[in-house]
């Protein structure tokens, strides 16, 4: 008997088909990214194995998918595999929230190459990237660029750079701001959410 295990794949593509004509629920089939150490792939996701969605635990149920599969191209997400079957899948929310050693609440988002980001959508990412938001700001009516729903806008980065950074060593994320700093365990909280992004 083999052990469940865990992988996190992007997601190129869903697609709903039938394993054999006996079949009274629908199979999926997630297609992957090819990425480093392991081929693209198809995998084999059994509708009867997957209880119903989890909100807690961000479980989405194969049976019954709630979110279009088109809105879930590029996104990441962790299988647990059991044999050939997928039996869960978690989606890794873009954006996370976190308190720092002083006090102060974050949110961190996740942008992807193409994305649009900013208050109104103006700008377009080039690259992976993070942006900061001092969330005990959350003000999504202002008419302020620089709060949102996220929080009052702190600073950016690109994900390049924040791979560099050494893992127990804080971040000062805006040095003319004592509150803005994240210190070294807060830090290695937001990577490990991070780097299941890739690295």
């Amino acid at each position: 008997m083999t052990e469940d295990r865990t992988i996190t794949v992007t997601v190129r593509d869903i697609v709903s088909h039938r394993r054999n004509s006996a079949a009274s629920v629908p199979a999926y089939v997630i297609r992957t990214v090819p990425e480093v150490g392991r081929q693209g792939q198809y995998i084999l996701a059994s509708a009867t194995a997957v209880g119903p969605a989890d909100p807690n635990f961000g479980v989405i149920s194969i049976v019954d998918w709630s979110a279009p599969t088109d809105k879930l191209n590029g996104e990441r997400v962790e299988l647990t595999i059991s044999g050939r079957y997928v039996i869960g899948v978690r989606l890794i929310p873009r954006v996370y929230t976190l308190t720092a050693a002083n006090g102060v609440p974050f949110t961190a988002r996740y942008l992807r190459t193409g994305d649009a980001y900013g208050r109104t959508g103006a700008f377009t990412a080039n690259a992976p990237m993070v942006e900061f938001y001092d969330a005990r700001f959350i003000r999504p009516d202002s008419d302020s660029p620089l709060f949102t729903e996220h929080g009052q806008f702190v600073s950016s980065y690109y994900a390049s750079t924040l791979n560099g950074h050494e893992a127990g060593v804080g971040l000062d994320l805006q040095g003319d701001v004592p509150d803005w700093e994240l210190d070294g365990r807060t830090f290695d909280r937001f990577a490990a959410w991070f780097h299941q992004f890739g690295r």
